[in-house]
């Protein structure tokens, strides 16, 4: 590769890493009381909203229901296949699952203080490995992703998920509280890098952390 051509696909791929950060999601319309989430203080790649007139408190298990793949206009599917979604709405389940058994959290039965949790997958966004990696080895490539590590972004060209939910009162359906979430895994997380959906997936596990982590912290009052 001549030197001319070596510069402009440096400028090509800083432009691409400039543009890469992670931004809020959009307010899907299939999830509750969208249009009203506000960014998390813990984390402003998540948006929540609680219905004032719910005491969240009193919810201690969580029934999980199957996942929706949010098919609205604004859904961020570009070049994920049909077969890609579902097996990532799979995954996403799982994971979620796992947290919740984990915690003690789970259950089959709806019931007093029992809570509906709805997943919404929203958005996929592929790795992109040979870009990805070649991102990481450049040296301009590695000092921007280390500062997005530090920040808590994306690497350029990694995959990212976003993931909404709704917790309705198991008896009666009342909306208790929703979120909208688009997570990734950190810049400098090399091994995700290399294959298709390992980052989307890291990125659904962060989330399914953070479900079961926001969970606890509501029942000691301090979510």
């Amino acid at each position: 590769m001549k030197f001319g051509a070596i510069t402009v696909f440096v400028v090509l791929i800083t432009a691409a890493l400039m543009a890469g950060c992670s931004s809020k999601p959009p307010a899907y319309s299939g999830v509750q009381e969208s249009s009203q989430m506000q960014p998390t203080e813990w984390n402003p790649q998540v948006m929540t909203y609680r219905n004032p007139n719910v005491d969240i408190v009193q919810y201690k298990k969580v029934m999980l229901l199957p996942v929706e793949i949010y098919t609205g206009p604004d859904a961020e599917f570009e070049g994920v296949s049909p077969e890609d979604q579902q097996e990532m709405a799979g995954y996403l389940y799982s994971a979620v699952e796992k947290v919740l058994q984990e915690k003690g959290l789970l259950t089959t039965r709806p019931g007093p203080g029992v809570a509906r949790l709805k997943l919404v997958l929203a958005g996929l966004q592929k790795t992109r490995p040979v870009a990805s990696t070649v991102t990481h080895a450049l040296p301009i490539g590695l000092a921007l992703n280390l500062g997005k590590g530090a920040m808590g972004k994306n690497g350029s060209f990694m995959g990212t998920a976003t993931v909404g939910g709704e917790f309705t009162d198991s008896t009666n359906g009342t909306l208790v509280a929703s979120f909208l979430a688009k997570e990734n895994p950190n810049a400098m997380d090399i091994p995700k890098v290399v294959s298709t959906w390992d980052a989307s997936k890291k990125a659904i596990d962060k989330v399914a952390e953070q479900i079961g982590d926001r969970l606890e912290k509501v029942q000691l009052g301090q979510g």
